[in-house]
């Protein structure tokens, strides 16, 4: 900042025409850590909207900000699949700091929270017992109204599994056969298997909204579950010993039910972090098992009806 910023105490409060959001990504492709990020943001500024500035008796932000309000990149990464989001913000060009000069007009600087800052990242290794988050829904509504995503009414009569497939790190052992299983073991279900890196974040997310149960070893794809329907269920396969409750908690806070299991690592990696990157074994009947609990949780849910057992 010292470098592309420029500091002016002889500027006169209130001759800025323009406000510039400075924003620092981790990375570019990580939904996990974009959404921390942009979320910590949609926070700030609704801070500085809903907080009275002494001197003028108004907020420090007005609502219809957007159209005087422009984002700056200080990173160098990539735009990535998520950019789009940043446009919840403001109707101005998104920008790179290095294309800025000296001719820039005068602007209010606003610098939000940083992204590891955020209430959801910090707590994600403690059970936390929030049942309704009303910041993480308005957020999630944001979201799907930016993308124009409709909440379709279910009218499937079997419960419809989105099953995450991983490409590269913590991938599931034999998972062609453990799908072919479950479509032959499991009734009154559909069963997709989905790769989010392959497809955009608005047919992500349009698939998710038709989703009643996600299924996907542990990792950024299961942030997904923000958008799932209220009274659909998630279900993560976490490695072995790993206790990490981030998504446990994202699930309770937005009414989502959410199971979990773990299961056994597989690879070369070693330390600390071999959780990171080892695939994943389950038997295939016990993966049977605990997606068929999953789908009969939801076997009197909307058009659904089927007894239990």
């Amino acid at each position: 900042m010292n470098e592309t910023v420029s500091l002016d105490r002889t500027v006169s409060e209130g001759s800025s025409q323009i406000k510039t959001i400075l924003i620092k990504r981790e990375g570019a492709n990580n939904i996990w850590h974009s959404l921390m990020e942009i979320m910590s943001l949609s926070w700030s500024l609704d801070v500085l909207q809903i907080r009275a500035d002494a001197k003028t008796g108004g907020p420090f932000l007005s609502p219809d900000a957007r159209s005087t309000t422009q984002i700056v990149l200080l990173d160098k990464h990539e735009d990535g699949p998520y950019i789009d989001m940043w446009k919840l913000f403001s109707k101005m060009p998104i920008r790179r700091i290095r294309d800025l000069n000296e001719s820039e007009p005068i602007s209010d600087i606003i610098i939000p929270f940083a992204g590891g800052s955020n209430p959801l990242w910090q707590g994600d290794w403690e059970d936390i017992v929030c049942r309704d988050s009303t910041l993480v829904k308005t957020f999630s509504s944001r979201v799907l109204s930016l993308y124009g995503v409709a909440t379709p009414i279910k009218e499937n009569d079997k419960v419809i599994v989105t099953y995450i497939r991983r490409t590269n790190t913590r991938k599931l052992i034999n998972e062609t056969a453990h799908m072919e299983a479950l479509r032959e073991e499991i009734p009154n279900m559909k069963l997709n298997v989905v790769d989010f890196g392959a497809i955009s974040f608005a047919e992500q997310l349009k698939i998710v909204r038709e989703t009643d149960l996600l299924v996907g070893v542990h990792g950024a794809g299961l942030t997904h579950l923000m958008f799932l329907q209220p009274g659909s269920a998630a279900l993560e396969i976490l490695p072995e010993g790993l206790q990490h409750k981030g998504f446990r908690n994202l699930a309770q806070m937005l009414g989502i039910n959410f199971f979990r299991a773990h299961a056994k690592m597989h690879g070369d990696a070693k330390g600390d972090h071999q959780w990171q990157f080892d695939a994943v074994e389950l038997e295939q009947q016990r993966f049977v098992e605990l997606v068929n609990f999953g789908v009969r949780s939801l076997s009197n849910n909307g058009k659904k009806s089927y007894d239990i057992l």
